[in-house]
């Protein structure tokens, strides 16, 4: 079972979670030299949106006192649905801001930020790609597909995972100093 680090990426599962989000960007973090943490709403394997059953390497129950340094909500509009009822993980969400943390929204995930009620978000609505294009310079990158506002990264679209995790990446090793690129 993976350890639970401080300065690691905790990557939230809940039932009807992307397949793709999840595993694409928990493989693009962890080969670029961040650790990664697999965390269920409830222990035991959860069926994803196109019913891949994954095994969390912890229950949030089990993690809810960590702060990672980063936070990444999958897509999947059920999983989203469900994450955004969880006030643990609203605590954790709040806590991540505090610490100076970044969170990873990808597609319907945004909506679990403004359903958190975090301060970072009032002034922002959740993005579509249509809507990005016309948006100030705070929510521009990667042609739309990526959007960044302040600590928050947003993949914008279903198929936008790959730039938004290398982006989660980028920030995290320009932190560090240390950058181990997943493509090497």
């Amino acid at each position: 079972m993976q350890n639970v680090k401080g300065d690691g990426v905790f990557v939230l599962l809940a039932p009807g979670f992307e397949e793709t989000d999840v595993t694409m960007a928990t493989s693009i973090l962890r080969r670029s030299g961040h650790s990664v943490v697999l965390v269920g709403l409830a222990a035991g394997p959860i069926r994803g949106a196109h019913g891949l059953l994954l095994v969390p390497d912890r229950p949030l129950s089990e993690v809810v006192e960590h702060i990672p340094r980063a936070l990444v909500l999958p897509g999947g509009a059920r999983g989203a649905q469900r994450l955004g009822a969880e006030p643990r993980v609203h605590v954790l969400l709040h806590r991540v801001f505090a610490r100076g943390g970044y969170v990873l929204a990808l597609d319907a995930s945004q909506k679990v930020l403004r359903h958190a009620g975090l301060p970072e978000t009032r002034d922002w609505s959740p993005v579509s790609p249509r809507q990005a294009a016309s948006t100030g310079p705070d929510l521009d990158r990667a042609a739309t597909r990526v959007a960044a506002h302040g600590r928050v990264i947003l993949g914008l679209s279903s198929d936008a995972v790959k730039e938004s995790a290398t982006e989660l990446a980028l920030l995290l090793a320009s932190e560090t100093g240390k950058l181990t690129l997943p493509w090497e």
